[in-house]
């Protein structure tokens, strides 16, 4: 099957959004698809690289160097006035604005017989539906996130009543036009069945892929004579939720008088810290007890999570359902978790694979004691035993397979039918 896939988070930029579809067309090519990637790019002029369709972004959005930079911000905030004036737009928009209007080539030459759209951003999804209707062919929407169910655009939403029901008219169209319905986490999926009867929406969760771990040098990053607890990848990203005081108390105690009694307690960040988080952690780093090595490359990354002695995984409170997509990644590791995630979809995959110990995340006693019994060498009370073939249910390989399933399942005819026309206000 041809398969097009809208996703503006693709390479080169390097996050957990871009995993997701890079994982897609690697197992779905080697399933027999061909496969196609709608994304973004920011160099002119709109192209064609092999099977990436890539449309030219103005607003510079992850490219904010230079006069990429200045572009980045006069658009940011033109976007924060119309916004308040009740308008919908977003730092997206305009590259949704230029793929409609000048993809039309691009895409009839890859001759799609399904398209995929992935959510974040919601301009994926409106993309999806109009060339869904456009082209006659069916449209899978694959939510990595909630869009009004635990939304990761939270504070936005709250902001502007505008943007909030823009997302509702979206969600709705969704629901209503796609043959199929993916998320990444159950609670997501009864949502769609809860609200807008979509009974058949499928569970995929993110995964990892073992060949990534695969020849890896050592990182350099470590003290192999302590305790290192490493925390890979963005910490907070655009999860506001998250509050580190409860970890920063609990490592102060760890790191008190005897407080271990065993190997010294180390938490590596391999990764971006947001400035209040570095200011949260500053009397830590200054105690030695937390190290920040900023961006790695992605394999130096993965070396210091298969050399851990555990792996730091936090979730917010108030985003049960949802899972950070380093989880993913530990689990591929093979090294035990400590996951902050008490009451979350996290926490169940942590014990369904007996990958590690989980406490909630405000129980700043609880956290400590956990990392002060790890340092010892206690484990007897927290027996590690991962189920290696529980583990392998998350694997990119068989994730994928799924995915396979369903669009095997979707032909044209079946399923909800797309329906002519564009959702709300595109800008240019």
């Amino acid at each position: 099957m041809r398969v097009l896939i809208v996703a503006y988070y693709y390479p080169p930029i390097s996050s957990g959004g871009s995993a997701r579809p890079v994982a897609m067309v690697k197992h779905l090519t080697r399933l027999g698809h061909e496969v196609a990637v709608l994304t973004h790019s920011y160099r002119r002029p709109d192209r064609r690289e092999g099977r990436e369709l890539r449309v030219y972004d103005p607003s510079h959005n992850r490219d904010r160097v230079g006069a990429g930079a200045a572009r980045w911000l006069a658009r940011r905030l033109l976007i924060a006035g119309l916004n308040l004036a009740g308008g919908s737009h977003s730092i997206y928009s305009a590259w949704q604005a230029r793929v409609l209007e000048r993809a039309g080539r691009l895409v009839e030459a890859a001759a799609p017989e399904l398209v995929i759209a992935t959510y974040p951003p919601v301009e994926d999804l409106e993309i999806g539906l109009e060339l869904a209707a456009r082209l006659a062919i069916p449209l899978v929407a694959d939510f990595r996130d909630g869009l009004l169910f635990e939304p990761i655009e939270r504070d936005r939403i709250r902001r502007h009543r505008s943007v909030e029901e823009h997302y509702r008219q979206v969600e709705r169209a969704v629901a209503e036009r796609a043959a199929a319905v993916v998320t990444v986490f159950p609670s997501l999926s009864a949502y769609f069945g809860d609200h807008y009867r979509r009974d058949d929406a499928v569970t995929i969760t993110n995964g990892f892929d073992p060949e990534d771990f695969e020849g890896l040098p050592p990182s350099g990053l470590l003290d192999p004579t302590a305790f290192n607890v490493v925390h890979a990848g963005r910490f907070g990203g655009s999860d506001s939720g998250r509050d580190v005081g409860p970890l920063c108390d609990a490592l102060s105690q760890c790191g008190g008088e005897g407080a271990t009694a065993g190997r010294e307690l180390r938490l590596h960040f391999v990764g971006e810290l947001t400035g209040r988080e570095r200011r949260s952690f500053r009397p830590l780093v200054e105690r030695g007890l937390v190290i920040e090595h900023g961006l790695q490359p992605r394999p130096r990354a993965l070396a210091a999570m298969t050399e851990a002695d555990g792996l730091l995984l936090l979730t917010a409170p108030d985003r049960r359902g949802s899972v950070p997509g380093k989880l993913f990644e530990y689990l591929g590791a093979g090294r035990p978790i400590l996951g902050l995630t008490a009451g979350s979809f996290a926490e169940q995959i942590i014990r369904d694979t007996g990958s590690g110990w989980t406490v909630d995340p405000t129980d700043r006693d609880g956290i400590a004691g956990l990392l002060r019994g790890l340092a010892r060498g206690d484990r007897a009370s927290v027996p590690f035993a991962p189920d290696r073939e529980r583990i392998a249910d998350y694997s990119r390989e068989r994730l994928i397979a799924r995915l396979d399933g369903v669009l095997r399942r979707v032909r044209p005819g079946d399923g909800p039918v797309p329906r002519s026309g564009t959702i709300g206000t595109m800008s240019s």
